[in-house]
């Protein structure tokens, strides 16, 4: 019996070894384009403010994102991280330009902004990011990740593991387990967590129980 009992064990481990190395092979690898917004600010005595690092050492403490069914991920944060009230037609061309000079280099991309304009920017850049074999997915948060009841941690998460496994090769916005095309998404409330709407389209794909793509036309083919 212990020779046995023995001669399964090698058996397990292998089989263990061979799973893992399976998942670190087919693992994706996520660029995260950090431009500001609530997401990342810090509590201070004047409000919250935007701090250089805070968010990524929140990440850090978080081990959700670093399970192994998660992407890795990179998190390139802009200097200064900007207030999406001030962004303007300069900063779009900026995130286009950062985003195509990764794109060889990454499985997809994550943008994290503001709530103020991000539906703007996800408009402008579906008609500057034409013809996307990749996912570019614009999202935030009403309560920024450090704080209790943050909607930040359920957006960016889900962010993140739809760009590598629900991948649709558009720029779209996702917020509140839904998914937008990004060039029919208009900001619908202020003050709560389900903030963005999409009223001429449905949602692409709702992350509930299960993450379900929803029967919502492709984006058309643009010619100019």
């Amino acid at each position: 019996m212990a020779a046995s009992a023995h001669s399964r064990h090698p058996i397990i481990i292998n089989t263990s070894f061979a799973t893992r190395l399976n998942m670190i092979m087919q693992k994706k690898s996520i660029y995260v384009a950090y431009t500001g917004g609530t997401i990342g600010m810090q509590r201070s005595d004047k409000g919250y403010i935007p701090v250089s690092g805070h968010l990524q050492r929140q990440l850090a403490l978080m081990p959700e994102f670093h399970r192994p069914e998660m992407p890795d991920f990179t998190i390139h944060e802009y200097a200064p991280l900007m207030d999406s009230s001030d962004m303007t037609p300069e900063d779009w061309q900026h995130i286009a330009e950062d985003i195509k000079a990764h794109y060889d280099e990454y499985d997809g991309f994550v943008i994290l902004h503001g709530t103020d304009t991000m539906a703007y920017t996800a408009s402008a850049l579906s008609f500057m990011l034409e013809n996307l074999g990749k996912p570019v997915i614009v999202t935030g948060s009403q309560i920024p990740l450090a704080e209790l009841r943050s909607d930040g941690q359920i957006n960016l998460l889900n962010a993140l593991y739809v760009a590598a496994n629900y991948p649709i090769n558009e720029v779209t916005l996702f917020f509140n387990n839904r998914l937008f095309r990004g060039n029919r998404t208009t900001k619908a409330h202020a003050d709560g967590f389900d903030a963005f709407a999409s009223p001429n389209l449905p949602p692409l794909l709702e992350a509930g129980i299960h993450i379900r793509r929803l029967n919502t036309p492709p984006a058309p083919p643009r010619f100019w």
